[in-house]
Order: structure tokens, then sequence, then C-alpha cells
């Protein structure tokens, strides 16, 4: 996408870089002088400031590094489209095995006359032309409903496009909420969900401790504006570091319990330095006596890296894919 820039034609207003993760993207546009704005929907790396939402625009083009999840790349879409002109160009770039390869099927009815400008290193970049066909643009226009059988009892949850997978609860969260119900818990006064997507883990905390103070943390923008809606009275921030906790309120100490499924796999493999990188940041936050409540998929050695900062984990449930440790600080 970058070297295709040195050779873009000009366009009438700045561009809109959507998910420029390595900062090539908009380092040739400072260099061409082009003016633009970011949007990053997801916290790490290079996002400073993500948002659930594109600045308003309008803009004159759009750069747009894709993303495999189809529902996270349809509302990246409905939301780029709708701040441009018709006429106006996408370049829409990722690898082959993120989809890339027939990523310009998926551009239609908003963007057409698709066609690959360049294919390199297993990547492929798209260039494609603003129709005048009518955009979804706001994260509102998104919104929709799901309810679900927690432990406690039914909840109703709003939820955004990419946040709730196929509208039902994963497995490792169920299990979770199910080992939660009866975990052996003293008094719980403040409680952390990290990785909170709509708050579901959280909710479920709410439902055992009603007069719980409760924090959430999450990478995803889209996710934390759902959880916000599910959890009011809550704070909930994006982040995908224990670092992020500071925008929180913190004042009143750490907390009595912190409740996760965690995101510390690629594909079915478990990273054990994110796991440990996680319990780390847990231990340090809990309070004496605190309790870190966790999903993993079954693998021995999870085991041994709650213990390392945490002491021997209780095996609280376990269904042949996933467990459920309970650790005390």
């Amino acid at each position: 996408m970058a070297d295709a820039l040195f050779t873009a034609p000009p366009v009438d207003g700045p561009w809109l870089v959507v998910d420029d993760p390595t900062a090539a993207v908009t380092t040739v546009l400072e260099q061409r002088g082009q003016p633009f704005a970011r949007w990053d929907r997801f916290a790490g790396g290079l996002s400073s400031d993500p948002s659930p939402e594109p600045p308003a625009g309008p803009f004159g083009a759009v750069a747009m590094r894709m993303n495999r999840a189809r529902e996270v790349l349809e509302y990246a879409l409905h939301a780029a489209a709708a701040r441009v002109a018709p006429g106006a160009p996408l370049y829409l770039y990722g690898a082959n095995d993120e989809g890339a390869r027939s990523a310009g099927k998926r551009l239609a009815p908003l963007f057409a006359e698709a066609e690959t400008v360049e294919t390199r290193r297993h990547c492929r970049l798209w260039r494609a032309i603003r129709t005048e066909e009518p955009a979804r643009g706001a994260l509102a226009d998104h919104r929709r409903e799901v309810t679900l059988p927690l432990p406690g009892g039914a909840v109703t949850l709003v939820s955004y496009p990419g946040v709730f997978a196929k509208g039902r609860l994963d497995d490792g969260s169920r299990l979770l909420l199910t080992a939660l119900a009866d975990a052996p818990l003293g008094t719980v006064r403040r409680a952390l969900d990290f990785g909170c997507g709509l708050g579901v883990l959280a909710l479920g905390v709410r439902q055992r401790f009603a007069e719980v103070t409760l924090h959430a943390l999450d990478a995803d923008a889209v996710a934390v504006a759902a959880a916000r809606e599910n959890l009011p009275g809550a704070s909930v921030a994006v982040g995908d570091r224990w670092g992020a906790l500071a925008w929180l309120d913190t004042r009143a100490g750490g907390y009595d319990l912190i409740v996760s499924n965690p995101p510390l796999h690629r594909g079915v493999t478990l990273e054990l330095g994110l796991l440990s990188d996680f319990v780390e940041g847990a231990a340090r936050e809990l309070t004496p006596g605190g309790a870190l409540i966790l999903v993993t998929q079954q693998h021995r050695a999870a085991h041994r890296v709650v213990e390392e900062h945490l002491g021997t984990p209780q095996l609280l449930a376990e269904d042949g894919r996933f467990r459920v440790w309970l650790a005390r600080k």
C-alpha cells in the first residue's frame, strides 16, 4: 500500500487511513504532503486513540488494512463509504491467508470496479470506486440485541459487528460463568473483567455480587461501546495492556476479583508468554487474598504459568477443551 501511494493520483480531500499497524501508509502521506486522518478500532501497536467510529470527514480516499473477520470488515466498509463521495477510491490491502485474494467480491455494492493493483509476498492490494449505494455509516445503524441464558438469569445485551461471534456465548466463557456462580469467594467489593467484550463475564459477577464496583477493559473500541451500554454504572475503557487501567478510577486500590477469558491464542495454540504477562499483571492488581478466575484451553503448561505468579491454582471446571482456574494472591 505504501509503495502504491507514490504513484497514486491526487485526491480531492484528505485520506482516511484505517488500521495502519506499521505507520507505513501515513509516513508516505506525510512525505507527499497529503493530509490524512487515522481510524483505529483496536488498541495496540501504534494506535493511540482507538475509536468505534471514524472521524466525520469528508475524505477524498480510503486506505484500509483488511481485517479477516467478515463482520469487522463489513462495518469498516460501511463506515468509510459514508465518509467519501461517489467516485472516491478505496484501497484495500491484506494477506492472502486473511482473505485478501477474494476480497474484491466483498466490496460490492458500496464499492465497484474492484481491480487488483498489485500482488506481492502472498499479499494483495485492491482498488475500487465508491458507488452511490447508501451506507450505514454510524455505529448505531448496526446495533442489535441478543438474549443469553446466564447462571443468574437470562440477560438481553447490545451487540455490534465483530464483537459477538454468531450471536452466541463462546464455550470458554460459558464454562467460566458456570464455575463463577459457585466459586469459593469471599466478599467482593471491586472486580475487573479483563478483555470484557460485551461485558458478559462482568454481568455474571454482578449477578452474584449485586453491590460490586465493576471495571472492564477491552482492546476493541466497538466492544467497549457495547459494554458501556450493557454495564450501566461500570467504568469501561479501551486498552489491551494493564497500563490502560489508568483510564479507570483505580484510586480505591486493587481488585478483590479479576475474571477473564483472555485473548491468549493464535488459532488453537496457547501463547504462554501472553498468559504469563497477563497473570503477572493480575497478581499486581489483586488485593491481598483477591482471586483471579480465568479460562484457558486445556493445556498443562497453563497451570505452571499461573502457579509461577500466584501459587498453586484450583481447578474449578473443565469440559475436555477448556479449564477454569482460580488463583489467589
